[in-house]
């Protein structure tokens, strides 16, 4: 039987501010989370995650914090290589 494929898209800035922001817990799995919201008989193929870059000239712990959260992601491939989309 076919299976048919997903593709999931996240806008980092936007799950940032309306899900995460003011959790303690800031480390979502994009996979498990796709999974999830995705019908049991799609095969999920990617994951493209766009976000802007953080430019905070106050506070470069929060540059630093997406620069760590975005190598993990890549790094545990829960981002597919080359899915990571920024705007400068």
């Amino acid at each position: 039987m076919f299976a048919p494929d997903a593709n999931v898209y996240v806008d980092g800035f936007n799950l940032y501010y309306s899900a995460l922001r003011d959790m303690p817990y800031r480390w979502l799995d994009l996979q498990a989370l796709s999974h999830r919201l995705i019908e049991p008989e799609h095969t999920l193929r990617r994951i493209r995650y766009f976000t802007a870059r953080i430019r905070s000239r106050r506070d470069a712990r929060q540059r630093f914090r997406q620069q760590m959260y975005l190598r993990f992601a890549c790094h545990w491939r829960a981002l597919a290589p080359g899915s990571l989309r920024s705007s400068r």
